[in-house]
């Protein structure tokens, strides 16, 4: 084997985003997600997204696509996840 894979049944948005910087020819011919299911944990005293104002949140890369969706959701409870929430990498 040389390394090369010819079909990814669940391949993730960041693997095709390095299998394209790297130069590597890349053909996505479908997709079947069209949504993400969110678990969100966290500490007793979190009950709402209003509640992380001020706090530290998890994420396995600062540009993933799972931070990018956490961010979304946040801006979409009125918070701004750039100013009003720290990002700690620890993936």
């Amino acid at each position: 084997m040389d390394g090369s894979i010819d079909f990814a049944l669940d391949l993730k948005g960041t693997d095709s985003c390095v299998a394209s910087a790297d130069g590597r020819d890349l053909f996505i011919i479908g997709g079947w997600r069209t949504q993400t299911d969110f678990i969100f944990m966290g500490a007793k005293n979190i009950n709402s997204a209003k509640d992380l104002v001020g706090k530290r949140i998890k994420c396995f890369e600062f540009h993933g696509v799972g931070t990018i969706q956490d961010k979304l959701f946040l801006a979409s409870q009125g918070i701004d996840p750039e100013n009003q929430v720290e990002w700690v990498k620890t993936g």
